[in-house]
């Protein structure tokens, strides 16, 4: 069994608006065995809150990963000069042959 909940927030006329969507439009191959509305008294998060909460524990996953990446690359562009190094070495150690 599964259940949706869904607080919302609104004059009467959009909470009436919405029940009656609700009960018109189920999801196609749904099968839905009751639709309830009840009173609630409690605080409804507005959408725009709702959409920074979101933003805010994205940005909390990202940093530190964006971190991670950041402290690799140093290492990686750290490897890349020292093999460049050792071409350009090896480069000019065969020119010296070459020219012998």
């Amino acid at each position: 069994m599964q259940v949706i909940i869904a607080f919302l927030d609104g004059s009467k006329d959009q909470i009436a608006a919405f029940q009656e969507f609700a009960k018109e439009n189920k999801p196609e191959h749904a099968e839905v065995s009751d639709i309830v509305f009840e009173e609630y008294e409690g605080y409804v998060i507005s959408i725009a809150d709702y959409m920074h909460l979101i933003q805010v524990e994205q940005l909390s996953k990202g940093i530190p990963a964006i971190l991670s990446i950041d402290k690799k690359q140093d290492k990686m562009l750290e490897k890349l000069n020292e093999t460049r190094v050792e071409i350009v070495g090896e480069i000019r150690e065969l020119r010296r042959d070459l020219k012998s």
